[in-house]
């Protein structure tokens, strides 16, 4: 199935809670990516963009191939965890997950501290970014 990325780019940053992100990203200047194996390069790349041409401290775990063999269910939580302990000024968490049930997801929506989470599949949240595919290689190419 071939993808219209002009059109699909269009479709993501036409939803509000893009720009929000966009919105808390300027008015951050500590964030947290976080994602897993694939998701995880992901959030790996756009922290080193958003540190590079923003100014931004950010931070991210640098695990890509033990998350993909791993699997998400039993770091997420206590690297969260350890992440805002350590770092008090932490002022936005990304999170990059294909879906809703993920451990990611719900650690990530049960914090206190301001996120926007990109997704192939519905939003739970008013701040989810929704990426409307079904492959998931398309659907980090679109969340890079």
């Amino acid at each position: 199935m071939g993808y219209d990325f002009h059109e699909l780019i269009h479709t993501v940053t036409s939803q509000a809670s893009f720009h929000q992100l966009v919105d808390r990203i300027k008015e951050s200047n500590n964030i947290v990516f976080i994602g897993n194996g694939g998701n995880m390069a992901v959030a790996n790349h756009l922290a080193s963009d958003i540190s590079r041409y923003l100014n931004k401290f950010t931070i991210v775990p640098d695990a890509i191939h033990l998350t993909a063999v791993g699997g998400d269910n039993h770091w997420v939580k206590p690297y969260l965890a350890h992440t805002i302990k350590c770092n008090k000024n932490i002022d936005l968490i990304v999170g990059i997950t294909s879906r809703t049930t993920s451990p990611i997801y719900k650690a990530v929506r049960s914090l206190a501290i301001p996120s926007s989470i990109l997704l192939m599949t519905d939003s739970n949240h008013d701040s989810d970014i929704v990426v409307p595919v079904s492959q998931l290689h398309v659907f980090e190419t679109v969340c890079l």
